[in-house]
């Protein structure tokens, strides 16, 4: 078993309700979730880090780690993070923290929360803090194992969001489909 699922286990059984899922993202799907992002990137958050799958994907897509931001609560996972990244910018934070940062120039924020199970309000929470730290054209890149867009109509609608949905990832266990949230723009 690698590192990566024996820490990922360990955890989802000590503490289900701060993991979002039964297994961690594949490839597959941690390459969708970073498709669009190189070395031009600029500075990019990722939300709920985990074991660094996604992590991985973002540098391998040329994100330099100094403009690299993982914020993880769990504290297990967060010291692993920081074992593997050392040059990246490792929080052992909530996401709703995410303004007190002081980041500035964030062009994309990169989630594997477990939106769908989690509040109204608590969503909204988080959204509000991503897109108040996003540049005025920055994305929020969210994937969902759900049926629907991951965060409630109330919230895309409060927030002034838009969204775009890429092909579903058949190959992720199990099968997620990706989402780029960005705010409307007037006209």
């Amino acid at each position: 078993m690698s590192g990566d699922l024996t820490v990922f286990l360990k955890q989802l059984l000590q503490n289900p309700r701060h993991v979002g899922a039964f297994v961690p993202s594949g490839k597959p799907l941690a390459r969708q979730m970073t498709r669009d992002l190189n070395e031009n990137s600029g500075q990019v958050v990722e939300l709920g880090a985990g074991t660094g799958r996604i992590s991985r994907a973002i540098l391998e897509a040329g994100v330099p780690a100094e403009n690299l931001t993982l914020l993880e609560m769990n504290p297990v996972f967060c010291a692993a993070l920081k074992r593997e990244f050392p040059k990246a910018n490792v929080v052992n934070r909530m996401a709703q923290d995410l303004p007190e940062l002081g980041l500035t120039n964030v062009n994309v924020v990169i989630s594997g929360l477990p939106l769908l199970n989690m509040s109204n309000s608590t969503q909204n929470a988080i959204v509000s803090s991503v897109f108040n730290t996003l540049n005025e054209n920055g994305v929020l890149v969210q994937f969902t194992y759900g049926l629907r867009p991951p965060l409630a109509e109330k919230v895309i609608s409060d927030n002034n969001l838009t969204w775009q949905k890429r092909e579903k990832v058949w190959a992720n266990i199990p099968p997620a489909d990706v989402y780029v949230f960005s705010r409307k723009t007037t006209q």
